[in-house]
């Protein structure tokens, strides 16, 4: 919600004696200061009974990789157990950087086991927050991993390659600061990346996602382009393998293309991309297409693909005509 005050007659909004101002399109604007949110819990007299109290763990997390956006970015709130019980709070999101996040609550008993999990997206624009350097200058790498690490092109190759996991906030440093910070701070940096993801293993970490940079780099790269700079690398690289792969490279009727598809991907099911190579020639294909929230949507992407044989300028029109062989709609719909 945007703005939650007490309802008036006839207010459009009203509900529970409140006014609650629905988010529109899930978009916290950087003049949104507090993000007030409430929600419906079923069911709970019958489950843990009646004039009982339970938790209600409520946080915002960066969308990427479900880490806790800030540490104050966290609520536990008592609730007792109703024919429908509201979980009713609100966040301070001034100095939330602009990014794509999600709002969970935890519903818990006093013993702190989850009974269920509710997530809910929104993007938040923040132009004033950006990634503070100064966050790093307590970082210490001597005798780590990192302090072996000693040519600056190699290092900026690693850190460049962390982009696909990266949050909004750190992605800051790679647009604005990789070219233009010292070492000493590129490699505070790296290392920092590391021990936030895994404090009792960075090296550990770090060199298992080496793997997948690697295997990325042989499979969609090139000698002028890096696999992780690819679509496919980076889809590859933020997401994981996909559990299906649908490849059309010699389909007289379109442009060379693959589909992807995840069966789970972070809070959404059957999930697939559609990757391209208008080029024809090259091997770095490109995203087309894909009902992920938050990546590339194009209504028209069936049309773009099959330009080669169907020149269409009216717009509305998003699916071409069927043919004998014609394999996309059966690629797009498997396992639907």
């Amino acid at each position: 919600m945007s703005d939650v005050r007490a309802a008036e007659p006839g207010d459009l909004y009203a509900k529970y004696g409140f006014s609650m101002t629905p988010l529109f399109y899930n978009y916290a604007g950087e003049n949104l200061y507090n993000l007030p949110f409430v929600m419906e819990v079923y069911n709970t007299e019958k489950i843990i009974g009646k004039n009982q109290q339970f938790l209600a763990k409520c946080y915002i997390e960066f969308l990427e990789n479900h880490r806790l956006a800030t540490p104050q970015s966290i609520q536990v709130l008592n609730v007792k157990t109703a024919p429908v019980a509201l979980v009713f709070s609100r966040f301070n999101i001034y100095q939330l950087p602009s990014g794509n996040y999600n709002l969970v609550t935890e519903i818990m008993d006093k013993d702190s086991a989850v009974y269920c999990v509710n997530r809910c997206f929104f993007q938040r624009s923040n132009p004033g927050m950006s990634l503070k350097l100064e966050t790093y200058n307590d970082v210490h790498i001597e005798n780590s991993f990192v302090s072996a690490i000693t040519d600056r092109k190699q290092l900026e190759d690693y850190v460049a390659s962390l982009y696909p996991i990266a949050t909004s906030m750190e992605r800051d440093f790679f647009d604005k600061r990789l070219k233009k910070v010292d070492f000493d701070m590129l490699q505070k940096f790296f290392y920092s990346f590391w021990l936030t993801r895994n404090p009792n293993d960075p090296e550990g970490a770090w060199l298992e996602y080496q793997k997948k940079v690697d295997f990325v780099q042989k499979t969609f790269g090139s000698k002028l382009v890096r696999g992780y700079r690819t679509d496919r690398g980076r889809v590859y690289l933020q997401y994981g393998p996909p559990n299906d792969i649908k490849d059309a490279p010699f389909d007289p009727a379109t442009y060379p293309y693959q589909v992807w598809h995840y069966y789970h991907l972070q809070d959404q099911t059957n999930v697939k991309f559609v990757f391209w190579c208008p080029a024809e020639v090259t091997n770095d294909y490109e995203l087309l297409h894909s009902d992920k929230v938050d990546e590339i949507h194009d209504p028209s992407w069936q049309m773009r693909l099959y330009k080669r044989i169907q020149q269409q300028e009216n717009y509305q029109i998003t699916k071409p005509n069927d043919y004998f062989g014609n394999q996309m709609d059966d690629f797009w719909r498997f396992n639907d």
